[in-house]
């Protein structure tokens, strides 16, 4: 029976990695024959792409960043107590009706890109880290009291490790967020990344085919960066797995 059930496993992970790679065949295929077919829109493409991963990664480094040092420091305090409904409210507003207030302060600007995107993608890993530390094994923690796990130290051997996994779920779905962020104020107001080519004013046929190939790129570098970053990540949580 277990045999049985070892080659279902097998099969079904065989057939999802063969479906997988067929799927990714053709959506190559089609951004092939559209940009042979487009002129030079695949350098135009490429460009927008790049500027817009660039956005986003830069925006996911700050939230990171941010994030972690904001659970960190108030986890285990009275002021984080009182700030976690002031969080669970912020995060809970529209984002993007927040636009016309970032803009104010920073015109429809790459920086404002960044700036907006990151308070995008900050909330879902600043709750997954704090949930994390707030529910980890209080015996571990005295544990590492004991063997002179204090500040810095405690941070690097105790609350990074433990956080680990919840900064990595927090960080698919922020990043994910953060796709929309940037791609959406890039349509907007900006005239620079995937979002202007997606949104191009070219005549109806020359639109159509841009169009796909701008949405075909994208399904490309989610699919490259979920199979070469979050993956490989994911099952690196195991290690920290209590």
């Amino acid at each position: 029976m277990a045999r049985l059930v070892h080659g279902f496993h097998l099969t079904k992970k065989r057939k999802h990695k063969i479906t997988t790679f067929f799927l990714l065949f053709f959506i190559l295929a089609i951004i092939i024959t559209i940009s042979i077919s487009a002129g030079d829109s695949l350098g135009l493409l490429i460009q927008a792409l790049c500027l817009s991963l660039f956005r986003l990664i830069f925006a996911y480094l700050i939230s990171l960043f941010v994030a972690v040092l904001i659970a960190i420091s108030i986890n285990n305090s009275k002021l984080g107590d009182s700030l976690i409904p002031i969080f669970d409210l912020m995060q809970n507003l529209p984002s993007f009706a927040l636009i016309p207030l970032f803009v104010f302060y920073f015109g429809y600007t790459s920086l404002m890109t960044i700036i907006f995107a990151a308070t995008s993608i900050l909330w879902p890993i600043l709750f997954y880290v704090l949930h994390a530390l707030k529910t980890a094994d209080k015996d571990q923690e005295n544990a590492a009291r004991i063997f002179g796990a204090h500040g810095l130290k405690k941070i690097l051997f105790f609350s990074l490790p433990v956080a680990f996994p919840a900064i990595i779920t927090g960080s698919i779905v922020g990043f994910s967020i953060g796709w929309e962020a940037v791609i959406g104020v890039e349509i907007i107001g900006l005239s620079t990344g995937i979002g202007p080519f997606l949104n191009n004013d070219n005549s109806s046929s020359m639109h159509n085919k841009t169009l796909i190939l701008g949405i075909s790129a994208l399904l490309v570098v989610v699919f490259l960066i979920n199979r070469l970053v979050w993956m490989p990540l994911l099952k690196k949580t195991q290690l920290y797995a209590n």
